[in-house]
């Protein structure tokens, strides 16, 4: 085709071209043009005026010449010659050597291949989904089935963090299986860890549930642990796919939520979508199995909201602790007024923004922690140590705190005078279905002061709260203080969540501490 540039519209000169004796000249070709005047662009396809050369149409004021079927013609030509000589040899030696074929790689440059992989990746994901789920029929998923499936296939070790997408699997498994045979892990890279060691021991595959924010913690132990490049640890992950695309959620879900998928990929981990009904869920777990079996690697499958089937467990958790976290967070709040606090991630941070919004306050005076899990004394201990003139209160909570011990010897360590701590024990993960965290039989007063902290105390009753939190407020101490409170588990049903943005959040308390 030659083409040249004319302003927009189409003539199509094409019973030029037709069917007829081959023309001695081009002379009604330069006739037309004369007459048509260029009132817009015209199109001719000269195939028959082949000795015209492109430049006299040009002349006549052509905008495109389309040279229609050469190409085509010289290849069936050549096609002709190689099937001869394929036929005539019996061999494709010949016809390799000739050098009138061009290579492979040449017809896979001409087909964009590489454009066609990235295509083909970008459509799994979603092709992957669609077949997890027939939404035609309300449908769930037994979690019993699910932990039935898996023991079929061997499994009998169940450990990890618990998440509230997979909270009826997590209660049925806390209510059907023994100490030995599972264990509610610290974080989620320690259950990956735990579960290489069961499979070290065993032989057997284990199972390791997690919500996706807990991927990065998994990370570390996933790639240089159990991947089949280094010790080739096959597990089964049960992820929770909190912030799924086009499903509404909190902004930290809707981050990770996006680049669940493209973080198994990247990591190695092929994955399947639990469906939301017993046969689609055998065959996807029939699929896993057979692929850890085969190569000793691990496999995820993820969760969707309302998956499963509602599964009741009784409390693990049952305290008779008089004060409930939020009343304790209202002391806190009272004795640390016009003070920055760090509130951990769950129920912690939902409870003071809606204290503040009771009370009549801005939420100024508050960080809140809506992801990071574990991290609040950290982020904390950060703003201490770059403002020593404020005191900063990191408000925690005990399966937060577990997550992440390492935070606390570096506030030991750290000997800030301006460090108050205050830890919000009731023995459970309260905001994904109370499973237990074991943390009432932990000492954290011991630990503070192993890791350094200059005081540590526990409390358990209003009048000792109160009379803590006023010493923590008022009292020069020499170096970082730990104040323990245990509550009952448990909050309101009509508990809210905060209606200004993280953005928002961050910008107003940046503004208090003067940092904007």
């Amino acid at each position: 085709m030659h083409h040249r540039s004319q302003p927009c519209g189409a003539a199509v000169g094409e019973r030029l071209t037709g069917e007829r004796t081959a023309l001695q000249d081009d002379s009604d070709i330069a006739a037309f043009m004369e007459a048509w005047g260029n009132r817009c662009p015209v199109i001719i396809v000269p195939t028959k005026y082949y000795d015209v050369p492109t430049s006299t149409f040009e002349s006549y004021g052509v905008s495109t010449v389309i040279w229609a079927n050469h190409n085509m013609r010289a290849a069936i030509n050549v096609m002709q010659e190689t099937t001869k000589s394929i036929f005539e040899n019996q061999s494709l030696s010949t016809v390799e050597k000739s050098g009138t074929v061009v290579p492979v790689s040449e017809v896979f440059r001409l087909q964009n291949t590489k454009e066609l992989k990235e295509a083909e990746g970008k459509y799994e994901d979603e092709a992957c989904i669609l077949r997890a789920m027939d939404e035609t029929n309300e449908t769930k998923t037994r979690p019993g089935a699910v932990v039935d499936a898996m023991k079929k296939n061997g499994t009998e070790f169940f450990c990890g963090v618990p998440d509230s997408l997979l909270k009826n699997f997590c209660d049925y498994v806390t209510s059907n299986t023994t100490s030995d045979e599972h264990v509610i892990s610290a974080n989620e890279g320690t259950a990956v860890a735990m579960a290489a060691g069961h499979h070290l021991a065993t032989g057997r595959i284990p199972v390791v549930y997690l919500q996706n924010s807990g991927l990065g913690n998994i990370v570390n132990p996933i790639l240089s642990l159990a991947d089949r490049k280094v010790y080739s640890v096959p597990m089964l992950l049960m992820i929770g796919w909190r912030g799924e695309p086009g499903k509404k959620d909190e902004p930290q879900h809707g981050v990770q939520g996006k680049c669940t998928t493209s973080m198994l990929k990247e990591m190695g981990i092929p994955y399947e979508v639990m469906p939301d009904y017993d046969a689609g869920m055998e065959e996807v777990m029939a699929k896993a199995y057979s692929y850890m079996h085969a190569k000793s690697a691990p496999f995820a499958v993820l969760i969707k909201k309302n998956t499963f089937e509602k599964y009741k467990m009784e409390p693990q958790v049952v305290t008779e602790f008089p004060m409930t976290r939020e009343f304790a967070l209202n002391m806190v709040c009272d004795a640390f007024p016009d003070t920055p606090l760090v509130t951990t991630t769950g129920f912690t941070s939902r409870e003071v923004f809606e204290l503040r919004e009771a009370r009549g306050e801005d939420h100024s005076d508050d960080f809140l922690t809506v992801g990071s899990m574990g991290h609040c004394s950290s982020i904390a201990l950060g703003i201490a140590n770059a403002r020593p003139e404020h005191n900063v209160v990191a408000v925690d909570g005990d399966g937060a705190a577990l997550m992440h011990l390492g935070g606390m010897a570096s506030v030991g360590l750290s000997g800030r005078t301006n460090f108050k701590h205050v830890l919000i024990n009731n023995g459970m993960h309260d905001s994904v279905g109370g499973q237990p965290t074991g943390c009432l039989g932990v000492d954290f007063t011991a630990m503070a002061k192993a890791a350094g902290y200059a005081e540590a105390m526990s409390v358990t009753t209003e009048e000792a709260a109160k009379a803590a939190l006023d010493y923590l407020a008022t009292e020069p101490v020499d170096g970082p203080v730990l104040v323990e409170i245990k509550v009952k588990g448990g909050s309101r049903s009509d508990l809210g969540r905060p209606t200004t943005t993280p953005i928002e959040n961050k910008v107003a308390f940046m503004k208090k501490l003067g940092a904007l």
